[in-house]
Parts: C-alpha cells; sequence; structure tokens
C-alpha cells in the first residue's frame, strides 16, 4: 500500500563470468528455535521448539491437496514486526545459555525465502516482481519478507500438504504448529542470521528414544515478550538437540502427478 506501481529505474544483473569461484559457507551455528502455537488465538510461540517427527513410509496414494493455507504465519500473528518472533526465541535461548547474543555482529538478519527470492532474481529465474522491506540498525540490515497475502488458496497440482500428514507425528501435545529454526553462518564475508522453515525431524537417525504424547499436557507459563508486547513466549521443555537432522518433507519423497508417492 501507498507504492507507486512503476518502478523508479531497473537493476540490471552484474555479468558474473569473470568472477572467481562460488562464495562458501562457514561457521554455521545453531541459534535456537522456536514453534507458533496455533491452538489460540494469540501470538504465543514455543521456545525451543520440537518439529514434528518423520517416520517410515512405503508410499501409495495420496489425496491430492486442496483449500486454503497460511502462508506467512509470522506475518499473519505479528504485523508490526514478523521477524520479531526469531529475535526473541535467539535473545531467549542466548540468555538462557549465559552467553547474551550480538546481534550487531549480523551484517543481515533475514527468513529464508528472502535469499531464495533474491538467489533466483540473481539467476534470472524468479516468478517475477517481489519485494523485502529493508530496515538498518547500526550496521545490521533487517531483510523483512512481504507477500502479497498471509494465506493462500491452493489452486496446483501438488501434494505437500498430505504428504506431510501421512508421515510424521507431534513429539509433543503443543509441538504441532509451524516451526523454524535460527542459524547464524558467514557467506563470503558477510555474517548472516537466517529463520528457516522446518516441515520434520528425523529423531531415529539421532537414536532419540521415542515419546509418548500426552494430550492433557500442560502448556507452559505464558510470558509476554518485552521487545514486542503481542508475542508471548512460553518456555517450552523439548527443543532439538544437535545430532537431529531437520528437513522437507518434500526432500524425501517423489511426487508422481497422479498422487503415487515413491522413495
Amino acid at each position: 500500500e501507498g507504492l507507486e506501481e512503476e518502478p523508479y529505474g531497473l537493476l540490471p544483473l552484474v555479468n558474473l563470468a569473470g568472477k572467481g569461484g562460488p562464495t562458501s559457507t562457514k561457521y554455521v551455528d545453531r541459534l535456537g528455535s522456536y514453534q507458533w502455537l496455533l491452538s489460540e488465538d494469540t501470538s504465543t510461540i514455543l521456545v525451543p521448539g520440537m518439529p514434528v517427527e518423520s517416520f517410515f513410509w512405503p508410499g501409495g496414494k495420496l489425496p491430492q491437496d486442496h483449500g486454503v493455507i497460511i502462508y506467512d504465519v509470522n506475518h499473519l500473528k505479528v504485523r508490526d514486526g514478523s521477524l520479531d518472533a526469531a529475535i526473541i526465541a535467539a535473545k531467549l535461548l542466548a540468555d538462557k545459555k549465559k552467553k547474551p547474543i550480538d546481534f550487531g555482529k549480523y551484517d543481515f538478519i533475514t527468513d529464508a525465502v528472502n535469499l531464495q527470492k533474491l538467489f533466483a532474481f540473481c539467476q534470472e529465474a524468479g516468478d517475477g516482481l517481489f519485494r523485502i522491506d529493508c530496515e538498518r540498525v547500526g550496521k545490521t540490515c533487517i531483510l523483512t519478507r512481504v507477500e502479497a497475502s498471509d494465506l493462500m488458496e491452493i489452486a496446483h497440482c501438488t501434494f505437500d500438504q498430505t504428504l506431510k500428514r501421512k508421515m510424521t507425528r507431534p513429539r509433543g501435545a503443543h509441538a504441532t504448529g509451524p516451526f523454524y529454526q535460527l542459524v547464524g553462518y558467514q557467506f563470503g564475508s558477510f555474517r548472516i542470521m537466517v529463520r528457516y522453515e522446518v516441515d520434520c525431524a528425523d529423531y531415529a537417525a539421532a537414536k532419540c528414544p521415542p515419546v509418548t504424547v500426552d494430550a492433557s499436557e500442560q502448556l507452559p507459563e505464558k510470558k509476554k515478550a518485552e521487545e514486542n508486547q503481542n508475542i508471548q513466549d512460553p518456555a517450552a521443555s523439548g527443543g532439538i538437540s544437535k545430532g537431529v537432522r531437520d528437513f522437507l518433507a518434500t526432500q524425501c519423497k517423489d511426487i508422481a502427478e497422479d498422487g503415487e508417492a515413491k522413495e
């Protein structure tokens, strides 16, 4: 809203043919995680979060996805700062470890979706126009994801949602909402903090013991976050250990157009 439809100018892509090799990613750190509690109308996050567990599914017929899904839950829940939940979770967990985090050391704080859009743009493979809101705090540039809508109607042939429901299960009564991992790493000369959504995690590969979900499990005490009063953060007893691999469910199986899923 309030933006001119016509751009002030066009940003040409620089010819990278004469550049050196690809920039490497180094010094990757898991900073923490959080998970949205969708069972309530309030903007509540579990810190740390606990991704749902993936399990073996031999394959079979899947119904095609349909209906409306949440496309950007962070903005849907917190319209005045969709990255605040990530910053609050990282700070809370760092303070708990008695190792305060210095956000000023990062050149960029962003959602992974923004990086995907930028990389697609550089490769001339994007879907067209996109918008990223930028805010500078000291030397840190905060890149906020902006979408046309927080909700999206499924209008094409996909099986992502039914696949996730088929081959995953929660490991906690309240750990069922969207899970976000927070990482920091060095990319070239830039230090970046990134939030990305995780579909599920392979607990069996890390030899984590199975758990029995108690449906009567009480939610931890809620506390309003000082950084944003619209966000509440109960401290969860779960979390994800370093040995657990997280991934997107759609990377695990190939889905044929007829709905047949195979390894």
